[in-house]
């Protein structure tokens, strides 16, 4: 099978049950833009830099702000630590 974990680098045999970690990250770009609030021409001037901004950005950089997919194939270990804190969160001392 020729498998490892993404999260620590164990191979994974045959025999082993491993677990598919997919992520998606998307931006919410509708609560940034709020045409009928303003009047047309900051509209105008708002709809021009952001097109100006994306003549300038580099296509796979602009891709990556809008939108990414990950996947992983994680271990039994690797699974458990990110299933008990997916945000990687620092403990809280009590």
């Amino acid at each position: 099978m020729g498998l490892t974990c993404s999260g620590c680098g164990k191979k994974i045999e045959k025999t082993d049950v491993y677990w598919h970690l997919r992520i998606e990250l998307w931006a919410n770009v509708e609560s940034n833009f709020e045409p009928m609030l303003k009047s047309e021409v900051e509209v105008d001037r708002e709809l021009e830099l952001i097109l100006q901004r994306i003549d300038i950005t580099d296509a796979e950089l602009l891709e990556n702000e809008v939108y990414q997919a990950m996947q992983f194939i994680l271990c039994r270990d690797c699974r458990d630590r990110f299933a008990a804190n997916p945000l990687n969160k620092p403990f809280l001392k009590q």
